[in-house]
């Protein structure tokens, strides 16, 4: 999904299983990120992304960086 960068992709199981790389994190919390990547093309794709995996069935957030979690963690308005 866009964001983090213009190419990068999810994939969302039947299951809710979804697979999101580098769409979201779970680490570096202490900076207030709110599981948003360190770095991203276009930030402002980011939250459009995530209503999009989320609209697209995501519901277990399987991230390049730190554990999986619930799509309920992330913060859709910032």
């Amino acid at each position: 999904m866009p964001g983090h960068t213009s190419d990068s992709i999810s994939i969302i199981f039947d299951d809710g299983n979804a697979l999101i790389g580098d769409a979201a994190m779970n680490t570096l919390s202490i900076l207030g990120l709110h599981n948003r990547p360190l770095v991203a093309e276009n930030s402002s794709l980011i939250p459009k992304s995530w209503e999009k995996i989320k609209d697209l069935g995501g519901i277990t957030l399987h991230v390049s960086h730190g554990k999986s979690f619930n799509i309920n963690k992330l913060k859709f308005k910032y």
